[in-house]
């Protein structure tokens, strides 16, 4: 179970350029999700998450501003991973891994939504395909991870479809003490223009970057509890068409040993 908190500070323009936001206007949102991981074989393992959204959202109703709040269960996620080299397997080569998920669209979309200010929006509407390569190091007490994706619509919601994406990620982490252990995480993601149609619309290119802290402890047997925090830096050309935000999450995990 992971639950996530954001809070919009200001958002990058098409251009790049940095845009504050009124915080009587700034989108906060609140992310539950149920996840499951099971182990398919001596390399493979199968996940599946559920997520569930609630909005809120100030901005200009007719002569009045108003702040509204809206929830609901988003797009479902599930996939399978596969260790190519285990991590560890070999002194000189890291852990090689690829993924391949699926995003169902099983949340409510924008033509679905019935708010003017589109806080009951909890879903993209497609059916997304995504792929991704990982390398992971360990050599205690540290460890590293390096992975880079891609994801792509294949299948239009009310004529729409996003732009193909990429997603590169880094992290590095240290075992403090027994049992705990802090990484730093840097990503960036991107997305081509969307399309209306089979029409590209010029200038909604996206992309993002952010950098984080996180914290794991197994405090008992097959329990273990994760806090993370993590932020888009307000500097322009980091992103385009994107939130600037902060998110502070925490996550609660149990194992059980099948072999």
């Amino acid at each position: 179970f992971d639950g996530v908190g954001r809070l919009a500070l200001g958002y990058w323009t098409n251009a790049g350029v940095v845009r504050d936001v009124h915080s009587d206007n700034a989108t906060r949102s609140a992310t539950a999700t149920l996840g499951v991981l099971m182990r398919a074989g001596t390399a493979t393992t199968l996940w599946f998450r559920a997520p569930w959204t609630l909005t809120g959202r100030g901005g200009a109703v007719g002569d009045h501003d108003v702040m509204r709040f809206g929830h609901g269960v988003g797009d479902l996620d599930l996939g399978a991973r596969y260790d190519w080299i285990a991590v560890g397997a070999h002194s000189r080569l890291p852990g090689v891994a690829t993924t391949l998920g699926l995003v169902v669209p099983s949340g409510r979309t924008t033509a679905q939504a019935s708010d003017a200010l589109g806080v009951d929006v909890t879903g993209r509407g497609q059916l997304i395909v995504a792929a991704s390569a990982i390398a992971e190091w360990t050599s205690v007490p540290w460890y590293g991870r390096a992975s880079v994706g891609g994801r792509v619509g294949i299948r239009e919601s009310a004529g729409w479809r996003d732009g193909i994406g990429v997603d590169i990620e880094l992290a590095a982490g240290r075992e403090l003490v027994d049992a705990v252990v802090m990484s730093a995480v840097l990503s960036w993601h991107a997305n081509a223009s969307r399309s209306y149609r089979g029409a590209a619309i010029s200038g909604s290119e996206a992309q993002s970057a952010r950098a984080g802290l996180a914290l794991a402890w197994k405090f008992a047997r097959g329990w273990s509890l994760r806090g993370q925090a993590n932020v888009a830096p307000p500097f322009a050309r980091l992103g385009r068409n994107q939130d600037i935000d902060v998110a502070v999450g925490a996550g609660l995990r149990f194992a059980v040993d099948t072999q």
